[in-house]
Order: structure tokens, then C-alpha cells, then sequence
């Protein structure tokens, strides 16, 4: 099995292999990162320009509730240590929301960031502006 994607602004990541073998819980789709990664100049080894994003999820990405909450983190097969283990993600929140672990080092913490805050702050009744 094959799996490649690009988007504006990130390398083409390309996979290939058996996916069962690296674990399965792949996605092939825009993870929807808060801002993605940028090479800058389209070169990763210039490091003064590049941007490496913020990889926290946004609601809607296909990676929350995505990860493997038995996933093993000390050896393949021994179990001692899985996902479940971890209390906190990257940014000291908790690792895990709703039951299942989003990929990636970040959880999304709360569906009350999928709000609209562009909203209109008008009381009700009174007419458009």
C-alpha cells in the first residue's frame, strides 16, 4: 500500500509498506494543524526560515480521536508502557479527551473551540445592523 500528500506550504509525505506493520492509524488526508509546517524557501536545511507550524489539531481534523489509546511506547509487543500511561499531551493538557487519543502530540481539549465567534453579540429582537 501506497500513501501520498501534499498540501500548499508542506512537503510531499509519501508512504510505503504494509500499514498493519507500522501499527495502522495513518491518515491520508489534510490533518487540519492549526497553521502548517513551511520550508520557507522549500528548503528544510536552511533553518533560519523555516516554519515548523502549529501542530495542535483543530476541531473537524481527522486525527482527533484518531490515535491508538493502547499504543506501545516502549518496544513493540511488550505493553508495559501504552498511550493510556501518558497524562499529558505537549502543551501540559490532558492526553486524552473523549475517551480516545487524537494523533499526534497535541489533544484537542474541547469541542467549545468549534464555537463561532464571529457571531453577532446583538440582542435578540433588534434588527440587523
Amino acid at each position: 500500500m501506497a500513501v501520498s500528500y501534499t498540501a500548499p506550504a508542506l512537503a510531499n509525505v509519501s508512504f510505503s509498506g504494509n500499514v498493519a506493520e507500522y501499527g495502522g492509524n495513518n491518515i491520508d488526508t489534510d490533518p487540519l494543524f492549526t497553521r502548517a509546517p513551511d520550508s520557507g524557501d522549500g528548503d528544510w536545511t536552511t533553518l533560519t526560515d523555516n516554519d515548523y507550524g502549529d501542530l495542535r489539531l483543530q476541531p473537524g481534523s481527522p486525527a482527533v480521536d484518531a490515535g491508538d489509546n493502547d499504543a506501545d511506547l516502549d518496544g513493540a509487543g511488550s505493553g508495559a508502557a501504552t498511550i493510556s500511561d501518558v497524562g499529558n499531551d505537549l502543551a501540559d493538557h490532558p492526553r486524552i479527551v473523549n475517551a480516545l487519543v487524537d494523533m499526534g502530540a497535541y489533544e484537542l481539549q474541547s469541542a467549545e473551540l468549534a464555537l463561532d465567534k464571529s457571531a453577532s453579540q446583538r440582542p435578540v429582537g433588534l434588527p440587523p445592523r
